[in-house]
Parts: structure tokens; sequence; C-alpha cells
């Protein structure tokens, strides 16, 4: 467990340990790939499409191979449906055949039996059946073989309209990948965190009013407006400030704290700060010193005013001015995209 100081922030703390230890760990991918036969570093849109239709290209390949190997199967089938309408014919020309070439031959019609019509079925139905031992020709469950012939017809006409259709293909895609998830998904054991450190904090912060002190010392802290309320004439107030007797509140401004702020110093010196980067605190705590959060300023530089400004005008500077007036008379006008800064020189002479 860690304990962090009452005006510290514990989401600046957290995602310190993220960068600095093994907390939370980034991994890089090598996205480079083959595409279309050159090497090209690929996007992940890019890379998705890719394997998309890398998966199209199986599937139909896969439909190509099988709808070969049914319309070859149902062709066999054909071929023993059509030897059965003329089976005495068959076991006649099997038997009087000096061997398996001879009776292909003659199935083909290469041949012909005397007294035995030609026949005419083709080199791989005449293998397929020249193959069978007669009496399993005889035997034959021409049902069954019907029954099969049938069944393929409709396989064939089902694995065409996979190779006619993208839609079809995407739909298998689809059931592919949900059996694989269910096959090998599992709950993760680390976690992928929605929310990278490079994502501004900002968006993180509840927009609220709040006030913000800045003491003699140099110490500055925010509360919310509620912390203060309304007094009826007669009342005692609210201490405001509590802090020790010679360090008093010297600036005292009210703003939103998704407000930037605008921090001049005694040395001609403008710094940018976020409202609710200040310490949050109670009316009784002090804050952070101003050192520690503005890091270019110097020991002996004085703030002597913060100017809060509007987050929208922050992030859209153009067509507006800052105006400087010196103690001695002098008075310049600047471009307030040109202090958008974390910390510049304004030239403002003494």
């Amino acid at each position: 467990m860690i304990e962090v100081k009452s005006n510290s922030d514990p989401h600046a703390v957290l995602n310190q340990l993220f960068k600095s230890s093994r907390l939370q760990e980034s991994y890089s991918a090598n996205m480079m790939g083959i595409l279309d036969g050159k090497p090209v570093l690929l996007s992940l849109p890019v890379m998705l499409h890719t394997y998309v239709r890398h998966r199209e290209e199986i599937i139909e390949r896969r439909a190509v191979f099988d709808l070969e190997k049914a319309e070859s199967r149902a062709h066999i089938l054909e071929g023993l449906v059509k030897a059965q309408e003329r089976i005495e014919d068959v076991l006649k020309a099997g038997r009087e055949s000096s061997g398996r070439e001879q009776f292909e031959s003659i199935l083909q019609g290469s041949e012909k039996l005397p007294k035995i019509a030609k026949f005419n079925f083709t080199k791989s139905q005449a293998k397929a059946i020249a193959e069978r031992r007669l009496y399993q020709l005889s035997r034959l469950d021409v049902d069954k073989v019907t029954d099969e012939f049938e069944d393929l017809k409709i396989k064939i006409a089902d694995l065409q309209d996979i190779i006619k259709s993208r839609s079809r293909r995407l739909e298998i895609l689809i059931l592919e990948l949900d059996e694989m998830v269910e096959k090998h998904g599992d709950e993760r054991l680390s976690e992928i965190d929605p929310m990278p450190l490079s994502m501004d904090r900002e968006d993180l912060v509840a927009e609220e009013a709040i006030v913000i002190s800045l003491t003699t010392d140099n110490y500055i802290r925010h509360l919310p407006v509620e912390a203060f309320r309304l007094q009826n004439r007669g009342g005692k107030g609210l201490k405001g400030v509590a802090t020790k007797d010679e360090d008093a509140p010297s600036k005292i401004v009210t703003c939103f704290s998704k407000d930037r702020l605008l921090i001049f110093t005694d040395k001609g010196r403008v710094y940018g700060l976020r409202a609710w980067e200040t310490p949050s605190a109670s009316r009784y705590g002090k804050g952070s010193h101003i050192r520690n959060l503005l890091g270019g300023i110097r020991d002996d530089e004085k703030v002597i005013s913060i100017l809060p400004m509007e987050r929208s005008l922050i992030e859209n500077p153009e067509g507006h001015f800052l105006m400087f007036a010196t103690a001695n008379g002098r008075i310049k006008k600047s471009k307030f995209s040109l202090n958008m800064q974390e910390s510049i020189e304004t030239a403002s002479s003494p």
C-alpha cells in the first residue's frame, strides 16, 4: 500500500508508478507484412481487411476442392445406377472379359461383345464398376446409392452457391470465428486498459467552480466554491485561509476547474497552469509551493498576478490579445497565442 500526502494527486502518483515500474507494460507489434507480393507497413484496418480476405480465399478454395470431390463421387454413383439398369449385360461382359482392362474397355464402348448392346460409360465410371467384384454388383443396394446421389446433388448446389456468393462466405467465416472463440476463448489473465497513459487526464476532471488562493510565501491550493457560504448581516463569516500568522493570502481568484491560469511574476514572465493541477485542500490546508507546479520558476521570482482564462479561449487563441502595462507607464499588446507556452518572456520593461 502506498499512502500519499493529503495535498497530492493520487492519479498522478498512480500514473508515475505505471510509467516507472512494470505495474503496466506496453508491447509493440511489427506491422510489416507481405501484401500482393510486396512488403508493406500495414495499419490495423488494412491488416484486418487482409485477414478477412485471406480467410475468404481459404473458404472459397475449400469449397472448390469439396465441389470437385462431390462431383466426382456423384459421377461414379450415376454410373453405378446406370449399371443396375443393365445389370445382366454388365455381369455377362464381366464374365466374358479376359481381365479388368478388357472389362473397362467394353464398358467404355471401345470393344463390343456379341449379342450385347454397346456400353457408353465414362472412363472413371467404367473403372469404378470394373474394380468391384461381380457379386458386389449383383447385390448393390440401388436405393442406398440413389439416396447418396440425391444428397450429393444438394451438397453440390450448396458448394456452388458458396463459390458464387460473397455473403455466404462471410457467414461461414463468422461461424468459424465463433467456433474458434468457443473452443479456445478464455478470460484474460491481464487487463487491457482502455484509457492509456497518453490520454489527457483533464478528461477525468469534473467541471466545477473553485477558489484558488496564493499566499505571500507562494503556497497555492484550491477548494470548491461550496466550501464557502453566504453570510447575512451580523454573521461571523468563514475563515477562507488558515495558515501560519506570517503567511497571509496574497491572491485569491475564482474560476472553473478546467480553466487555464496565466501566472505573472515580477520578472516579466508568464507561466501557464491548469486550474485543476493546483492541489486540492481544505480551508485549513496550505497547499503546495508554487515551485512544485511551475518547474521553470526562479527562486527570486515573485508572483504578482493570477489571471484565469476560459479553456475555450486557450484552445482558440487567434484574434485575442493581452495588454501589458508597467508601473512606469509602458504598455504592450501581445498576441494571446504567443503566451500559451509553459513559460515565456513577455519582454515588458520596468
